[in-house]
């Protein structure tokens, strides 16, 4: 959080305002929602990284990055799965990307494909793109939706949001 020095007097009132709301004899004060949320990091030996909350996947390293999936998805009638890799020395992926969206400070060039399924629906695959300083970083999501619903791709972007890519040489 910025703080502006022209107000202090307005910074020190809600500072105040705050501590007296806290020291309210009514109950014990409640945590912030995201205070206690734990995160996990995971490092493969390519130099991706992601670093997701703790528990909100199920993750498994596979050759050039992780296979993610919820953790409940045994009990899921149609589960989702997404990869996610690293592509390094390439500036980016073959083929063609027609959309974008802002994915952080990064602009993720995307495609959507639509394949007939079985009795879960047809299956929509996203796969999205972002740069990094040694290739780019690839993730797919593939997920049956049967109409009229859609497949909901935000755990997708969530995880592209969540992963990053280092340098292997300046890894721990």
């Amino acid at each position: 959080m910025k703080i502006k020095s022209a107000c202090p007097s307005i910074l020190i009132a809600a500072l105040l305002t705050a501590m007296v709301a806290c020291s309210d004899s009514s109950g014990p004060p409640q945590p912030d929602k995201d205070a206690g949320v734990k995160s996990m990091q995971f490092k493969h030996s390519n130099g991706l990284v992601l670093t997701l909350p703790d528990g909100d996947f199920q993750v498994l390293e596979s050759e050039t990055g992780f296979r993610l999936s919820p953790p409940n998805a045994e009990s899921m009638r149609n589960p989702f799965e997404i990869e996610v890799f690293l592509h390094p020395g390439e500036p980016s992926p073959d083929g063609e990307w027609p959309n974008t969206r802002n994915v952080g400070t990064v602009v993720a060039r995307y495609r959507i494909e639509v394949a007939a399924g079985g009795s879960g629906g047809d299956e929509h695959t996203l796969t999205a793109w972002i740069p990094c300083q040694s290739g780019h970083i690839v993730l797919r999501q593939a997920q049956q939706s049967e109409p009229p619903q859609k497949p909901d791709f935000n755990p997708a972007w969530a995880v592209l949001a969540a992963t990053r890519c280092e340098n292997v040489a300046s890894r721990d």
